[in-house]
């Protein structure tokens, strides 16, 4: 399920980790450094004839590879983060290419439930488990197994009980396992129903209010509470029973290094100076082993993420790349349809609209009028049959190539964050400012005087929430204008237009120089097309329409349910 997850280690990561694991064996070449030179010092304490400075130069090495271990702590949190965030980059950057690619029912699909919501979280324990799970563990492994071995060098007695120790704690955290598990996946997945419920709410506010259900609301949202209140306390029971073995194994395993020597020194096989060694060499090395406590928790956290973020790149379906390198060129704007089938609402449909025509597309809701835009845009494929654009697939023309070519003005694709200006350049990467100006002016958009409404630097929030609707339609209208395409898509574009507003888009459908297609119920754009095609009837039916009040009659060749 995760295979399109990065690998862990790259050229740049397994350096990183090469870098770490360095660094984890030069602290532990400092920590036996002070090990070595208090039992240099204590040593030399019992022997009287020691000078003054004999005692002092171990202070002083101590002293300085106290601070080579700072720095080397220092530059290994800087590393870990880098390992994490490289990690986390590469797989945001993939996660959104994927998404990028789908077709618009996948992307519709992504917006239900929680999917979206997790995306942020996901990563975070992606980075956790990278950074403070794995980088951590390589570097605190690196400096027990060096610590280890200064302690057997220096006793051996001593470094074997202490291994022994950390071996049973390891195993006793291991068998937690389980129940941490299952108490991070319950807790997981009852933050996501409360975060895919309050995102609804928050968002449909206005209707809880007008029927009256707040206290319906509330009384959920109470209960959705308290069942993530327990199941966090339960993930902190586990994980924080994980983190008391932890640090069980650190205490036990300095009390069984100082039992031992005491017990060496009853015996006459150690010296003061190496119980003091070891007893120096376990406190610093101790950290690293108390690390591990957090390690298992970032472990199950990652794993769950793992499987969300892998769930993501099993969405599709995908708008597969052109394997065609070849340009557009000469664009007439000719768009015909041969025996398309999209879904279950769109069979065996053929049509043609011939360049420089205008199309008006009809039928009841939900009978396949957005659909059949979204095909000629490659914002979906059809299950079956071809869309020519001048006689060439469009299966072979380059996406962006293409959606600059035929372009659509949706109110179901909202403005974003920025400007007016910015919003409208939005429609074409290659958009000069004469483009902007161009397009903006069609759509009855004075964008270049600071006193009208609609000027370029007016802010524009989130999904356009801070204009009205007819503002809105109207810097949607300039955007879909504004890479001067041979096909203008329309979908419902009369809808929330005010008179100014009506007025420009008539404008727009009465000049512009190449193809038309709307999706209309309005009864005056009806009246403006060159041909309508009507959605929802059956092969060879045909309809009768007053265009510019001539009786013009027009056969389907396709059925459309």
């Amino acid at each position: 399920m995760t295979a399109c997850l990065p690998q862990l280690v790259n050229r740049n990561r397994g350096t990183i980790l090469a870098i770490l694991v360095l660094n984890g064996f030069a602290q532990a070449a400092a920590i036996g450094g002070i090990g070595l030179a208090l039992k240099s010092q204590f040593d030399a304490m019992q022997n009287a004839a020691n000078s003054l400075t004999t005692l002092v130069a171990p202070t002083a090495i101590m002293a300085t590879l106290a601070l080579v271990i700072a720095a080397l702590k220092w530059r290994e949190r800087i590393d870990m983060e880098r390992l994490g965030q490289d990690y986390v980059f590469e797989t945001r950057m993939r996660i959104f290419s994927h998404i990028s690619g789908m077709s618009a029912q996948g992307i519709e699909e992504l917006r239900k439930g929680v999917v979206m919501l997790r995306f942020v979280n996901d990563l975070t324990a992606l980075r956790q488990w990278i950074s403070m799970g794995i980088a951590s563990a390589i570097v605190a492994m690196t400096i027990l197994v060096g610590a280890l071995a200064f302690l057997t060098m220096i006793n051996p007695m001593i470094g074997l009980v202490c291994l022994a120790v950390m071996f049973a704690g390891a195993g006793s955290i291991l068998l937690t396992g389980k129940h941490v598990d299952h108490t991070i996946r319950e807790a997981r997945r009852r933050r996501g129903n409360i975060a895919g419920n309050i995102a609804e709410k928050l968002s449909n506010m206005v209707m809880i209010q007008a029927f009256g259900q707040r206290r319906t609301e509330r009384k959920k949202l109470r209960r959705q509470s308290k069942s993530l209140k327990n199941a966090m306390e339960a993930r902190a029971s586990a994980t924080g029973l994980v983190r008391a073995l932890a640090y069980l194994v650190t205490s036990l395993t300095l009390v069984a290094a100082m039992s031992v020597g005491a017990f060496a020194i009853y015996n006459a096989t150690a010296t003061m100076g190496e119980i003091v060694a070891a007893f120096g060499i376990v406190t610093l090395a101790a950290p690293a082993l108390s690390g591990f406590g957090r390690l298992f928790e970032y472990w199950k956290d990652a794993g769950v993420a793992q499987e969300k973020i892998g769930s993501i790149f099993q969405r599709g379906p995908a708008i597969s790349p052109s394997s065609s390198r070849e340009p557009l060129q000469n664009v007439k704007g000719e768009l015909r349809f041969e025996n398309v089938s999209s879904g279950s609402v769109i069979k065996n449909f053929s049509a043609t609209a011939s360049p420089g025509t205008v199309i008006a597309v009809k039928g009841i809701s939900g009978s396949g009028k957005t659909t059949l835009l979204r095909l000629a845009q490659r914002l979906i494929d059809p299950d079956s049959g071809i869309i020519r654009l001048d006689g060439r697939d469009i299966l072979s023309i380059r996406t962006g190539e293409l959606r600059r070519t035929v372009s659509i003005a949706s109110s179901l694709m909202p403005l974003i964050r920025g400007t007016i200006w910015s919003n409208i350049a939005y429609g074409c990467v290659k958009a000069t400012p004469e483009d902007i100006r161009r397009g903006a002016q069609r759509a009855g958009i004075a964008i270049d005087n600071p006193g009208a409404a609609l000027h370029s630097e007016r802010a524009v929030h989130e999904q356009g929430t801070n204009l009205s609707a007819g503002e809105r339609a109207r810097i949607i209208l300039a955007r879909a204008l504004v890479c001067n395409p041979k096909v203008l898509l329309l979908d419902e574009p009369e809808q929330n237009l005010d008179e100014l507003g009506i007025a420009a888009l008539r404008r727009v459908i009465r000049t512009f120089e190449g193809t038309v297609i709307m999706a209309t119920h309005d009864q005056h754009l009806l009246g403006m097309a060159d041909n309508i095609w009507t959605l929802g009837k059956q092969r060879g039916q045909s309809q009768d329409c007053n265009q510019h009040d001539q009786q013009t009659q027009i056969g389907l060749a396709g059925t459309l349910k």
